[in-house]
């Protein structure tokens, strides 16, 4: 102890001395040995203070504060350490501040407390954060330990409360920037999310609700106080809103807390008072306290809510009583219903958020009968009043349901049944929770009564009237929905007794009681009472619709008086959209009045009104007879697709319904839409629309008239006939036959059934002659005359099939003589020119052409009162004076100009209707076509104008071109045709242009390819294409002999030149070319009748000009007949001709030289052959060798022909004379040398030599053989008779000792030259068949002949035949006997 104390004293005497770190060196000494020695500690700490020391110095005090905790000198010293650290002890100088000061207080040494606070709190504010700040004022608040010691020496507490809320918002605010900057760049943050979670952070972190109450809680001023209160509310009431959900019931029950409290005490705050009336949960308004509500109308008297409050609680719907008036001079009035609303609407501009003020506007529209306005501010309500359940988590549902209730109701009765579904749900949702819910009960039976669904009406309203059964209202409705359900006379004894007690209430709602009045009237009997109630109904509400309705059909059914009957349906209309009886019957009279545009407005009011379509699930009967009516009227105005939509949504609902459906058809033809109209004209006859079928024709008309725009002419004319057959001879019926008849003809001439085009036509003029004993002032029927002439002279092989007889008669039924006698002066046509004699029977010369002339003029005479139709009808005029003119002479200046006033016709035709309507492009298409010749400028003039307003036309380009062509402008004329291509690559005409541009040019394989492409695309009608294609392809054949055999080359152009014909059976160059074609495809009988043709006419041109032209024609055509006679072996009448053509052509023929040998070397040889077949020998020989000096002129280098040379050597042959076989033989080594590819005669050579068993000529002639096999170019049927010989050959060789191996050789030789062709298998074939039944060589022959017919090779049915005929088996003889019938001996 003594120890101790000594120690004690020496540290003490080293302080004083000012030796702090000795000083410090023995207190740590110290309290190594004596650990709870305070002195010690206390010295250590002063020591090592001075030293700076001040970690080590603040832990030896805290050991002695520890020691001895009531000692304030511990406190002191560390007070002093921590005021010299600054900042970085602030929280440590609190505690050690608080502990001093709890020390003074104990000791009640006020002042030395006060100097302590005082003292950290100077420190603290200067040093410290916020927070730590506000710790420090809290040791002077009342909530402090200390306050009991320091109250009256520190600030009053509002004060310090005062500064504390600051310093929180300045570091709250702070705080939520900072942390807002920073997490609103993290990925996928949105700034409104991030606002609310830091939001929510601040709320727990800061506590500033309970800092504004303290400092309320402590505020002696009334109005500081109110003005917290109300910071405190909106701060109370915006973190409500930001809260969690599980949070906000308690934070929700605070903001009501306050609210209610603010009311209480009447502090005139708004947001208070307004959370105090919205935010009550109650079924009815009249739950609020009205004191309360004028209160809030006197304190906010310009608030939106306080207008709205003001106009409902002075007005006539209001359930609480007026206030009494201040000055009893002067009582309170109610409002005027306008002036409420005035007041009220303004109000609501105001306060658009409110959650009351929509739901008293809506019970009041409700009061009012404004349904819709009323349903709109429900709706509002409504959506209000569930945004406040999710944001303040306020049940709400009494309300809600109050509110639905008055949506409900509105939705029963705007624009009912539109809305049913929905308010049906409404008030089944709120009966799920209270069963009993009268309201809804009443709604559910008003939707029921409305939807006509009576049984279950009446018994949800018994159920309401259970509830309620005071309830007029009720009663009515229950009183009425059992008269409708069938209890008449219970219901109107019920009805009855409501009427009563309705006349004895003098203050009893008038529209209530008209509707009892008219419901009595509609349920009784008599109609004299029922008159009589009904005008008692209207005396007392001359609004009510309904009584008018009813009056109208009893003025209509039982006075007959019509006019005062639509003046009731009219009223009735005009009053309620909802009166659909009194639409329908205004509607239709309206209708037999024709006054559409009043049809439109009843029937588009009566759809707006939403009436006319029930309400999913109802049993209400919907009415289609409006969207019908709609549909009618848009389809008088060409609406048609505003039409198609009213027909759809009228068969939606009667899909039944026969005229709904005709009238859909027709809205769809209309607007070009024909498949759709088919069907629907389909539909309309399949339904069982139970009408008479003198009801229902014309769904059978309208559906020809489809089928006819659709190209389905034949179906067309059935449905037409069909119609027909039940309304005899009507007129426009017959003229749709007509006009159909006259297109399937042109379509028919199109598609080239030219015999059932010419049937048409001549049905059509037998219909317009029955339309012509009725009427004959119709416009269509001339022109369809016309158009059917036209079409028997585009096939005037098949024109017989109509006598022109009947088209005369029928032309002049009801004529007048200046009908005929338009243009009269320039055509000289006339009706005279009609007459049908025997030689003309078939008209050759242009009669039906005559006839449309006629006809048409006919159809120009009716046509005055239009201008369109009379520039249609010259225009039809003026291309029949045209193709007159084709008939009778020709397109060109060449020739005689005696038709020429045909042209000249035609042109003024055209000039007339551009004059009378210039703007169409077609007319002066046509008139440049007719002025080609006569005048090119004019022509090219109109082309242009024609290209100036439609700059799209096919068909004017290619004309242009034409002109440009016949100008020799071959360049432009390329360009032309090109453009016209571009524009449509399907119009054939411009193709055929190019293609003689190209021939022009010398290109004759691109002239040939763009015809042939012409053909292809190009209709039936096309004159050119046909034309053009079938000389390319006989140029081609003449270039390419080995194409003349193949009959796949000739059955096009022979079908082509057969099609011509039938169109234009005059033209020679035609029926010459058919022959032509004919002939190499084996039809000589063809051949010889149209060369027959073409003689006659030669022969009498000839006659009538002996020109050289006529006689070069004369002769060539006698030449070819000549080789027809010879190939049906006319032998006496071939050798008569062909020696007339060497008689005419004995002489030269200018300008004809070459043709003159050709025909001569053909004469020739026909005469050769005859007389070797007629066995006149010597005679063949002299006219071969002819041919053979007649051929040398002909070909190069003067040499013969070959073929001539093998003909004359075959005839030598065949005398049987050693000379003459000897120079048959010479003639062919000496075309065999000339000519080593001519397979023929080489071919002829080895069949010589076999015959003659001339071993030399054997060797000579296989090697050639051989060699020609080799040849590629030699044609496989060429390479099948070398193979035959070849085998000869060698079977002989095979007879004269020759090895079976050696001739097996030379076949397998020719297979490995080519393996893909016939002939080596074939050769082989027939060295070892008669070995080998079933040849492989002979089945491989079989296989590479099939690869060669066309069109993989030019294999005929001959050589095929023949090749399946060495097989040896069944099968295959049969098949050679199909391909080859006339092979088959």
């Amino acid at each position: 102890m003594a120890a101790t104390k000594a120690a004690l004293k020496t540290i003490k005497a080293s302080i004083d001395s000012g030796d702090f770190a000795k000083a410090s060196v023995q207190a740590n000494d110290l309290v190594k040995q004596d650990g709870q020695n305070y002195n010690a500690f206390m010295f250590l700490g002063f020591a090592e203070e001075k030293l700076k020391h001040l970690d080590n110095a603040e832990k030896a005090l805290q050991k002695a504060v520890e020691l001895k905790p009531q000692d304030v000198q511990p406190y002191k010293g560390l007070i002093r350490l921590y005021e010299q650290q600054g900042s970085d002890k602030v929280d440590s100088y609190h505690a050690a501040a608080a502990s001093l000061a709890s020390i003074y207080a104990q000791q009640d040494d006020r002042e030395q407390c006060q100097n302590v606070i005082n003292q950290y709190e100077t420190f603290a504010k200067k040093n410290g954060s916020p927070s730590q700040y506000r710790n420090a004022l809290e040791l002077m608040l009342p909530s402090s330990s200390l306050y009991g010691v320091l109250e009256g020496r520190v600030p009053h507490p509002s004060h310090l409360y005062q500064r504390i809320l600051e310093s929180i918002q300045t570091e709250e605010n702070r705080w939520m920037d900072t942390q807002i900057a920073e997490r609103r760049t993290r990925l996928g943050a949105r700034l409104d999310r991030v606002t609310a979670e830091v939001r929510n952070e601040a709320i727990e972190k800061f506590q500033v609700e309970s800092c504004y109450q303290n400092l309320i809680d402590w505020t002696q001023d009334d109005d500081v106080r109110h003005a917290l209160d109300q910071e405190l509310l909106q701060r109370m009431l915006d973190n409500l809103l930001i809260m969690p959900e599980n949070h906000k019931p308690p934070q929700r029950d605070r903001v009501l807390e306050k609210a209610n409290g603010m009311v209480v005490i009447k502090q005139p705050f708004a947001l208070a008072w307004d959370i105090a009336l919205e935010w009550i949960d109650s079924e009815n308004l009249i739950d609020w306290e009205p004191n309360i509500l004028h209160q809030y109308i006197e304190f906010f008297p310009e608030a939106g809510l306080a207008k709205i409050l003001k106009g409902f609680l002075y007005g006539n719907i209001s359930p609480h009583p007026l206030p009494k008036s201040a000055n009893s001079d002067e009582p309170i009035e109610k409002l005027s219903e306008t002036d409420q609303l005035i007041i009220m609407s303004e109000g609501l501009e105001e306060c658009k958020d409110s959650m009351l003020a929509h739901r008293i506007m809506a019970h009041t529209y409700l009061a009012l009968d404004e349904h819709e306005r009323a349903a709109e501010m429900a709706r509002k309500s409504v959506s209000l009043y569930r945004k406040a359940e999710t944001n303040y988590a306020m049940p709400l549902q009494d309300s809600l349901d109050a509110v639905n209730l008055t949506l409900g109701r509105s939705l029963v009765v705007s624009q009912s049944p539109r809305h049913h579904p929905e308010a049906r749900a409404i008030f089944e949702n709120i009966l799920s929770r209270k069963p009993q819910a009268t309201d809804a009960l009443i709604g559910i039976g008003l939707i029921y009564e409305e939807d006509e669904d009576y049984p279950e009406a009446v018994k949800f309203l018994a159920r309401a009237l259970e509830r309620d059964a005071d309830n007029l209202r009720i009663r009515l409705e229950y009183a009425w929905c059992r008269a409708l359900d069938g209890d008449l006379q219970g219901g109107l004894n019920e009805l009855d007794g409501i009427l009563h007690q309705l006349n004895e209430d003098k203050e009893a709602d008038s529209s209530m009681k008209s509707e009892a009045l008219y419901r009595v009237a509609y349920s009784r009997k008599d109609k004299s009472g029922s008159y009589r109630y009904l005008i008692d109904a209207l005396k007392v509400n001359p609004s009510y619709p309904p009584a008018y309705t009813l009056l109208g059909f009893y003025f209509q059914h039982y006075t007959k008086n019509k006019a005062r009957a639509r003046v009731a349906f009219q009223k009735a209309f005009e009053l309620s959209t909802s009166e659909l009886a009194a639409a329908e019957q205004l509607a239709q009279n309206f209708a037999v009045d024709q006054e559409w545009d009043l049809v439109e407005l009843v029937a588009q009011r009566v759809v707006e009104s939403g009436k006319a379509r029930p309400a999913p699930g109802s049993k209400k009967k919907a009415y289609s007879w409006p969207f019908a009516a709609l549909g009618m009227v848009q389809m008088d105005r060409a609406q048609y697709s505003s039409s198609i939509v009213s027909f759809q949504h009228a068969l939606r609902i009667s899909p039944d319904n026969y005229h709904c459906w005709v009238g859909l058809g027709e809205s769809y033809h209309n607007s070009g839409r024909y498949i759709a109209a088919s069907r629907a004209f389909y539909k309309a006859e399949s339904i069982d629309h139970q009408l008479p079928q003198d009801e229902t024709w014309f769904a059978r008309y309208m559906l020809a008239n489809v089928q006819r725009e659709l190209g389905a002419y034949e179906e067309a004319v059935k449905a037409y006939e069909g119609v027909l057959s039940t309304r005899l001879c009507e007129p426009g019926l017959l003229l749709s036959l007509l006009q159909t008849l006259v297109e399937f003809g042109w379509a028919r001439v199109h598609q080239g059934h030219f015999g059932h085009a010419a049937e048409l036509a001549a049905k059509a003029i037998d219909t317009a002659k029955a339309i012509a004993e009725t009427k004959t002032d119709i416009f269509n029927l001339w022109k369809a005359v016309g158009d059917a002439c036209s079409v028997l002279d585009a096939v005037k092989v098949h024109a017989q099939r109509a006598t022109i007889d009947t088209v005369s008669t029928l032309l002049q039924v009801s004529a007048s003589e200046e009908a005929f006698g338009l243009l009269q002066d320039v055509d000289g046509i006339t009706k005279e020119d009609l007459s049908s004699t025997e030689e003309n029977r078939i008209p050759l010369k242009g009669q039906f052409v005559r006839a449309a002339i006629l006809a048409y003029k006919r159809a120009v005479a009716l046509s005055s009162s239009d201008v369109h139709t009379q520039a249609v009808s010259y225009y039809n005029l003026g291309w029949a004076e045209y193709n007159a003119y084709l008939a009778e002479g020709s397109t060109t200046s060449t020739k005689p100009k005696h038709h020429r006033h045909l042209l000249k016709a035609a042109i003024r035709c055209f000039k007339t209707a551009i004059e009378l309507e210039a703007s169409n492009s077609e007319f002066w298409n046509a008139l440049g076509v007719v002025a080609m010749n006569l005048s090119p400028k004019v022509s090219q003039h109109s082309f242009i104008r024609s290209l100036h307003l439609n700059d799209r036309s096919a068909r004017a380009w290619t004309n242009l071109g034409s002109l440009y062509l016949l100008s020799s402008e071959h360049e432009l004329a390329n360009q032309a045709f090109t453009r016209a291509q571009s524009i449509d690559p399907e119009y054939a005409a411009a193709w055929v242009g190019q293609g003689l541009i190209a021939m022009l040019y010398g290109r004759v394989k691109e002239a040939t390819s763009l015809f042939v492409h012409a053909f292809e695309i190009a209709d039936s009608s096309s004159l050119p294409a046909k034309r053009y294609y079938a000389l390319s392809t006989f140029d081609h054949l003449l270039r390419d002999p080995n194409a003349s055999g193949q009959l796949t080359s000739l059955l096009q152009p022979l079908f082509a030149l057969r099609q011509l014909q039938a169109q234009s059976p005059t033209d020679q160059v035609t029926m010459h070319l058919l022959s032509l074609f004919a002939e190499r495809a084996g039809e000589h009988t063809t051949a010889e009748k149209n060369l027959d043709a073409v003689c006659k006419t030669a022969e009498a041109r000839y006659e009538e000009s002996e020109s050289n032209e006529s006689l070069a024609k004369y002769a060539q055509a006698k030449a070819d007949l000549s080789r027809q006679l010879l190939a049906q072996s006319k032998h006496e009448e071939a050798i008569e001709s062909a020696q007339f053509v060497l008689d005419v052509s004995e002489d030269d023929v200018p300008g004809y030289d070459e043709q003159r040998k050709r025909w001569r070397l053909s004469a020739q040889l026909t005469l050769g052959l005859a007389s070797s077949f007629l066995k006149q020998m010597s005679q063949a020989i002299e006219h071969l060798g002819a041919a053979a000096e007649t051929s040398k002129s002909l070909g190069k280098d003067g040499e013969v022909d070959p073929n001539v040379t093998l003909l004359l050597a075959q005839i030598l042959w065949a005398t049987a004379g050693t000379k003459e076989r000897e120079v048959a033989r010479t003639q062919l080594y000496e075309c065999i040398e000339a000519h080593p590819s001519h397979a023929d005669a080489v071919v002829l050579l080895a069949t010589i030599s076999l015959l003659d068993d001339d071993t030399e000529g054997l060797e000579v002639a296989e090697d050639d053989l051989k060699s020609l096999r080799a040849n590629s170019q030699v044609a496989v049927p060429d390479k099948l008779k070398i193979a035959k010989v070849l085998t000869a050959i060698l079977r002989h060789k095979a007879a004269t000792g020759v090895s079976t191996e050696k001739t097996r050789s030379d076949a397998l030789g020719g297979i490995m030259l080519f393996p893909d062709q016939p002939q080596g298998w074939l050769e082989l074939a027939q060295l070892v068949g008669d070995v080998d039944e079933n040849s492989s060589a002979a089945e491989m022959a079989v296989k590479t002949a099939l690869k060669q017919v066309p069109p993989g090779g030019q294999l005929g049915a001959v050589e095929l035949a023949k090749t399946y005929s060495i097989t040896g088996q069944r099968q295959n003889h049969a098949q050679a006997s199909m391909l080859a019938p006339w092979l088959r001996d």
